[in-house]
Parts: C-alpha cells; sequence; structure tokens
C-alpha cells in the first residue's frame, strides 16, 4: 500500500519524526535550532544532570509515541477495529469483506486473515480466514469449506479478478502545508509539544520526502529503462500453461459457514448474499478461535523451511549437516520478524569492552571457540536443536552441555590429566550457511542459499580444490567473526501498511525507551562498562526490514503495486567481520532474499517491464532503509554512479558465453555470477569494480529472463551492506555478552538468546558513525533537533565508542 497522504496521517508521520529527531534531546517541547558544540565532553565526563535530562527526554518521547500509536487508524492490521467499525451482525462483515478487499488468484493460504487486511487482496482461502477472524472476534462459530469450480467458470473469474479488475480508487490529493496550521496546533496541544516545532517539523519532512521520491522516481525510470535495454526483450514463455494454473488455483475454492442458532450458513465471498454459495461443499474444516495455527497441512499453506547448515570437511570430502531445520508461515506470523542468531558456546563470562586492550580480548575468544549453536527466536518462542563445533560434528542438548561444561570445569581439567579424553576428531568447520526452501502450493520447492562462513569459497569450490583444509589462526578467527551475528527476518505474504510499520516502531520505543531511561539515570554512578553492557540487555528493532516491507508499492509516480503470491522474505544482518588490516569491523546487510510478485497488466512485455522496474525499485529501498549510516551500497548504487566511471555494464547469458571473460571481478564474484547464469538468470554485470563512497565494489543484477522478476547482489551474495568504523559498540553487540552471561550464570534457555545488537548498537555505534558529536535520531531527522542537548546525546554515543581504539580513527576501515 502506498504511503497514505490524508492529513492524519501526515501529521502524524511528520510528529513521529520530529519525535526521532529529539530521541537523545533534552529538551522534548521547545527545540531551537543550534550549531553543534565544538566539542563535545566524553560520556564519563558527563554529571548526574545531563543523565538525568537525557532520561527526561526518552521518557516524554515514550509517553508522546504511546499516544500517537493509540490514534494510529488500526483497520489495516488489527480485525478487532475493523468489528468496531462495522459492527458485530456477520451481514455486515460479510459486506465489508466483499466490499473492501480484491479477490487475486493463487493457490493456498499465504496472506492469512491479516494479511489481507494489510494489503486488500487475497484469494478465496485468505478471504475466507478474514472473514472468519471477524465472526470469531464477535463469538461466532465457524468453519471453512471447500469446493472445486468447473473450468468454464474459474475462467470467467480469472478475467474479472485479473484481466479487467477493478480500478483502485483514486487517494486524495496533498494539502498544502499553509492550509494546516490549525490541525497543526490542535495535534501539538493533544501531544503536548510546540506547535512551532511540529510546524517545522511538517514542512520539513515533507520538503525532505519531496526531494527524496523525486529522485527516486527518477532513478528508478532511468535505471529500469537501462536495464531493460541491456536485458532485452522478454523470453518466449508458455503463456496458456501458465493461465491454466492460474485457473486451477481459481478452481480450489473456498468459504466460510457460520453456525446460527442450530443452522450452518454460507458466507460465500463470491456469491451474490449470505446464503448463497457458487459450487457443492466436498470439505468441511472446523476453526478454532483460540489456535495458535491454521488447521491446514503443508500442501495447503505458503511455507518457508529455514535449516542452519554446517559443512564438514574430512579427507578430501564435505559433508553437510543441518543443525537446525524450522518451518515458517508468513500467514501465521502475520507481519512479525524472527531472529536468528549463531551464538557461542565457550565465550568467556567477563570482557572489559571499555577496556584499551579490548579488541585484543575479543579476539583471543574468538580464536577460543570451539562450537556453536543456532538459536531462532519466534515470537516468545526459543528454538535451539543442536549445536556444530570446529570438527563439523553436531551435538544434541547444547545448552546443558554448555552448563555441565561451565559447573563441572575441575573434572574436565582432571580427566585431561590422566589421558581419559576422547581423541579429537580429524574432521573441520569448513562452512555454514542458511538454506530457504520457498514451499507453494502446487508447485515444486525452489532452494535460496546464503553464505554465513565459506573457508573455501565459491570459486574453489567450482574447481573442486577442496583436497586440503588448513584453518590456522587468522581462519580460525575469521571463521569466529563471521559466525557472530544476528540476523532478522521478515517472511511476508503481503505488502505491509505504513499503518503497521508505524505501529510497531512505536510500540518498540515505548517498550525500550524507559529501560534506557533508567538505565541512563543510573550511569553516573556506575562503571561506563556496566553502563554499556546494561544496554546491550536491550533489543533493537529491525525499522530497515519494515520500512523496505512498507513500501515497495512505490511513489504514486512509478504506478507498481505489485501482487504477493508466493512468500516474500527480507534480512537483516549485522555481524562481526575483519577488516583488511585485521581489526574488526561492524557490518550491517540489507538483504532480498525472495522478492517475486505478479502484475496485473496485459501481460508480455508490459509485465516484464513492470517487474523488472519493481525489483530496481526495491534495490534502491534498500540502501534507503539504512540511510545516513556510511558506507552503505549496493547494486542500484553501483549502476547509478556507472555512467560516470569508463566502467561498462554487459548482458551476460548462459554460462558459456564468451563476454563472461570481459568481467574483471574477483573469483568468488565470478563464481556467484556464473552459478546464476547456470540457473537460467541473465546477469548484468560491469566488466570490473564501481567505485562507490571512495571503495571499488562490486554488485550485479539478476534478472528472470521469462518474467521480469530481479534483485541486485553484492560480491558476498547479499544485498546492501554498510561498513561500521565503530569498534566498541559492535564488538558488544555481536560478542552477544549478555547471552554467554546466561550460560555461565545458569539462567536456562529462556534467557538464552537475549539481544545480540541492541538499542546501544542503534543509538550509540550508528550515531557515532553518523558524525561526531550528532545522536543518531537527529541525523536521522536531517538535524531536526541539533542542539546543546542532542550534543549530550551525541557525546554519549561517542564515548561509549572510543573504548579500545575505535572511531574511525582508531579502529580503522576497510
Amino acid at each position: 500500500m502506498q504511503l497514505s497522504v490524508d492529513l492524519p496521517s501526515r501529521l502524524c508521520r511528520a510528529l513521529f519524526a520530529m519525535l526521532m529527531g529529539l530521541a537523545w534531546c533534552g529538551a522534548p517541547r521547545a527545540v531551537t535550532a543550534a550549531p553543534p558544540s565544538p566539542s563535545v565532553p566524553a560520556a564519563r565526563d558527563l554529571g548526574p544532570e545531563q543523565y538525568a535530562q537525557l532520561a527526561d527526554s526518552l521518557e516524554a518521547i515514550a509517553r508522546s509515541d504511546a499516544l500517537i500509536d493509540r490514534d494510529l487508524p488500526r483497520d489495516s492490521f488489527d480485525p478487532q477495529a475493523v468489528v468496531l467499525q462495522v459492527g458485530n451482525a456477520p451481514e455486515k462483515l460479510f459486506d465489508w469483506v466483499r466490499g473492501q478487499t480484491q479477490y487475486v488468484p493463487y493457490r493456498g493460504a499465504l496472506r492469512g486473515a491479516v494479511g489481507v487486511l494489510m494489503d486488500r487482496m487475497g484469494n478465496s482461502l485468505d478471504r475466507s480466514l478474514l472473514l472468519a477472524t471477524l465472526l470469531q472476534t464477535t463469538g461466532h462459530e465457524v468453519r471453512l469449506a471447500r469446493g472445486q469450480l468447473p473450468d468454464e467458470q474459474a475462467e470467467r473469474m480469472l478475467q474479472a479478478a485479473w484481466d479487467r479488475p477493478a480500478a483502485a480508487p483514486e487517494p486524495a490529493q496533498q494539502e498544502p502545508v499553509d492550509n494546516i496550521a490549525d490541525a497543526v496546533v490542535k495535534l501539538a496541544a493533544k501531544y503536548q509539544y510546540n506547535a512551532q516545532d511540529v510546524r517545522r517539523a511538517v514542512e520539513q519532512q515533507s520538503l525532505s520526502s519531496q526531494k527524496l521520491l523525486e529522485g527516486l522516481v527518477s532513478g528508478v525510470i532511468e535505471e529500469s529503462d537501462r536495464l531493460q535495454g541491456l536485458v532485452g526483450p522478454p523470453a518466449a514463455v508458455d503463456a496458456a500453461a501458465a493461465r491454466m494454473r492460474q485457473k486451477a488455483a481459481i478452481a480450489e475454492h473456498w468459504w466460510v459457514q457460520w453456525k446460527n442458532d442450530q443452522q450452518w450458513v454460507d458466507l460465500d465471498l463470491l456469491a451474490d448474499k449470505p446464503g448463497e454459495k457458487i459450487t457443492q461443499t466436498l470439505e468441511q474444516i472446523p476453526l478454532r478461535a483460540d489456535a495458535p495455527t491454521l488447521p491446514l497441512d503443508g500442501s495447503r499453506v505458503h511455507q518457508i523451511e529455514l535449516r542452519v547448515v554446517a559443512e564438514r570437511w574430512q579427507s578430501g570430502r564435505v559433508e553437510p549437516r543441518v543443525a537446525l531445520r524450522y518451518t515458517l508461515r508468513p500467514a501465521e506470523l502475520q507481519g512479525r520478524p524472527i531472529t536468528l542468531g549463531v551464538l557461542p558456546m565457550d565465550w568467556p563470562a567477563q570482557i572489559d569492552f571499555t577496556a584499551p586492550d579490548a579488541e585484543t580480548q575479543i579476539k583471543t575468544a574468538l580464536l577460543a571457540q570451539k562450537e556453536w549453536a543456532p538459536s531462532l527466536l519466534v515470537g516468545d518462542q526459543q528454538i535451539v536443536q543442536s549445536s556444530f563445533d570446529e570438527t563439523g560434528e553436531l551435538h544434541e542438548k547444547p545448552i546443558e552441555n554448555a552448563i555441565s561444561r561451565s559447573t563441572n570445569g575441575k573434572i574436565n581439567i582432571a580427566t585431561d590429566a590422566f589421558g581419559l579424553t576422547t581423541p579429537a576428531a580429524s574432521g573441520k568447520l569448513t562452512a555454514v550457511w542458511l538454506e530457504f526452501e520457498i514451499q507453494v502450493p502446487g508447485e515444486t520447492p525452489r532452494t535460496i542459499r546464503r553464505d554465513l562462513f565459506d573457508f573455501f569459497g565459491p570459486a574453489r569450490r567450482e574447481s573442486s580444490a577442496l583436497a586440503e583444509a588448513t584453518l590456522d589462526d587468522p581462519a580460525r578467527l575469521a571463521r569466529a567473526a563471521a559466525l557472530m551475528r544476528r540476523v532478522d527476518l521478515l517472511p511476508v505474504g503481503c505488502v505491509l501498511p505504513e499503518a503497521f510499520a508505524l505501529h510497531v516502531q512505536l510500540a518498540n520505543i515505548v517498550q525500550s525507551a524507559p529501560k534506557a531511561a533508567a538505565i541512563l539515570r543510573q550511569a553516573s554512578h556506575l562503571p561506563l562498562r556496566q553502563s554499556a553492557q546494561q544496554l546491550t540487555q536491550i533489543p533493537s528493532f529491525p525499522v530497515a526490514l519494515f520500512f523496505l516491507a512498507s513500501n515497495r508499492a512505490g511513489p504514486r509516480g512509478l504506478n507498481l503495486p505489485p501482487v504477493v503470491d508466493r512468500p516474500n522474505l527480507f534480512a537483516l544482518n549485522r555481524r562481526v567481520a575483519l577488516g583488511r588490516g585485521g581489526n574488526l569491523l561492524g557490518r550491517q546487510t540489507v538483504d532480498i532474499i525472495a522478492n517475486e510478485a505478479s502484475v496485473r497488466t496485459a501481460g508480455g512485455a508490459d509485465a516484464f517491464a513492470a517487474r523488472l522496474k519493481q525489483g530496481v525499485l526495491e534495490t534502491h529501498l534498500e540502501t534507503i532503509a539504512q540511510l545516513p549510516r556510511r558506507g552503505t551500497a549496493n547494486t542500484a548504487a553501483l549502476f547509478a554512479a556507472a555512467p560516470g566511471q569508463p566502467v561498462r555494464w554487459i548482458a551476460l547469458r548462459g554460462p558459456q558465453d564468451g563476454a563472461l571473460s570481459q568481467v574483471k571481478l574477483d573469483p568468488d564474484t565470478r563464481a556467484r555470477i556464473a552459478s546464476d547464469l547456470k540457473s537460467g538468470y541473465v546477469v548484468v554485470a560491469p566488466v570490473g569494480p564501481v567505485s562507490v563512497a571512495g571503495r571499488p565494489q562490486a554488485g550485479w543484477w539478476r534478472v528472470d529472463p521469462r518474467d521480469g522478476n530481479c534483485v541486485g547482489y553484492m560480491s558476498d551474495g547479499m544485498g546492501s551492506e554498510t561498513v561500521e568504523y565503530v569498534f566498541l559498540l559492535l564488538a558488544v553487540a555481536h560478542a552477544v555478552v549478555e547471552v554467554v552471561g546466561c550460560i555461565h550464570g545458569n539462567k536456562g534457555l529462556a534467557c538464552y538468546v537475549c539481544a545480540a545488537v541492541t538499542l546501544a548498537w542503534e543509538c550509540c555505534a550508528f550515531g557515532a558513525a553518523a558524525g561526531k558529536a550528532v545522536g543518531t535520531a537527529a541525523a536521522i531527522s536531517g538535524g531536526l533537533a541539533n542542539t546543546g542537548a542532542a550534543n549530550l546525546g551525541g557525546a554519549l554515543c561517542e564515548s561509549i565508542g572510543e573504548g579500545g581504539g575505535g572511531g574511525e580513527g582508531g579502529g580503522g576501515g576497510e
């Protein structure tokens, strides 16, 4: 769904932007612009009054955000809000779903009830699940019914839903800022903010948004035209077979049956009125209002099977072993992110991250790691199935084993002294990767791989040069650093609405800000190390993923409403990396793992061009989602920079394309490109590295020649990447201090995976990287709150990021 342009929505967005700009300021109600202070005190020199000022600001922000969240329109993600609008009558709820959501053809449950609310689209099953949920919210008993439609009827429905869909209503025109003075005053009074500040926020947001959107529209149009010129016309496809698949999806027809007294009443959304149905009933499935999962097997639900795979090398042969396996259903997750961590099992209990030798301490701890446990957090559910060690062996019950090692260390040492230990295995852990198997009902599953660590690399694997795997200390350090990461995953079956994205961000701030404020109030009385570690207990929120997932329709000038008809998946990787000089760096990557979507057009070249443009837009959004973090670059940035550099981009078709020899990129990047070519994609790549942000970088476009779906990849096989030059906070975040503390403290599974990347990372590490003495939020809002109080927030960020030679000068760059 596109950004709302109605007055309340625009004012709420502007006020939210202003609040983020004030998040680390001490004057939340009367802000005046001021130049940055020429000299900023270190956090250790701040007194109780300054810390209290920051805490007061955070608490004020949380209170205001709670009010804004309460007033957000919720009918795009909360069934209860729809019931409050429409009423309890089944007939009225039937009419609302029938009139306010559109039918689109695909097979199986993808969106679920909330997903249909979010983008107002769905097939007969998903729309029926929404109607059923609304009825259950009002206390009615319901069940699903299924039937089969004849081919002629499915053809008529396909024409109506896909070939000639009803036009969407025209959005309201945006009012000029000058005409909303009264509304600004009312809004400011409601949330207890200065009306002048709110007005200035509205004006600045309007100007900055307009500039950003204009640049985005022109950039996407220009680059997609260039890309299509290189790719050429779409490949021939069997249109009749594709249409048959759509009709087969329509033919499996679902509706709701509502129990009225002792009689079941058909509520078929494709019938003219309640009590009618368009086909005979073949199956009925009861629905429980309190059931956490859908009563449907895997053949009727879109799923993503996540696997963490560890590769064991031994005697020249490699063997992959699955350490964690879990199935995700977008229809049940309802837009909630999940978190994957790869956790070190032998981490020392104490590391002083503010000490001058903190980087040395962390490197020593990394080299000492011999075992890691993948852990998945899905809501309140924690999944830890097995760990893998440095030999590639898997171990069940890793939590119990770690606690045993911690509490029985003396016994283990004594056993070693008498030579009673088991001989060490001869294998080596040479790779760890993620596999995402996309399962669409009625189709062959598709597997997508993302490497976490690969000792050999794609080029050596391509040449089968795996006879020797000698992991010296630098290789083991690189392995341990690469595995020290957090991956936030956002599986979706729809385009998320802006209101939902704003709601989850506000809710996160409301929950986190008071905790951070409490830590700040005590910060002047505690060692800096202790305060920093306390901040790591506050979970961060993957804002970038929600920005990407809620802006996929793009600005109105692009006319790109995607129709999601299979699971889409976006990821935010935050990890430790080694720079060229061996220093520790923090890396963040927004990664589009699966973004396939259909387009309702006349088909052929028009649909191909639209999908191509969609991919270019989403690759641009990867970078925008990470602003203003330094060093961000992706394929769109490389492609945009190419006309000003003597680097040609060429289209490659098939692994035997002779033009591949012109591509002078590193061997691993060439191997990844060759793999895409073998899979049948067209690749558009530069003949050499492209310089962006002062660094030569490599990336390419991968385009499906049949339908135009495309995505940009960087040299590591992922999306856009940010390199952070701040050492300390990335170490605090990624070294998982509190996680390991849970193990040593015998606190058990419930606290085993706490936030590896935290509010401290967001507000301190990136704040320091964005510019000295400027808080992260102030930078994000375009300098809205560049005040003396903001400089105090920047001071805290900057000095926490100093220990161990942090900062651009101390930590060094890559």
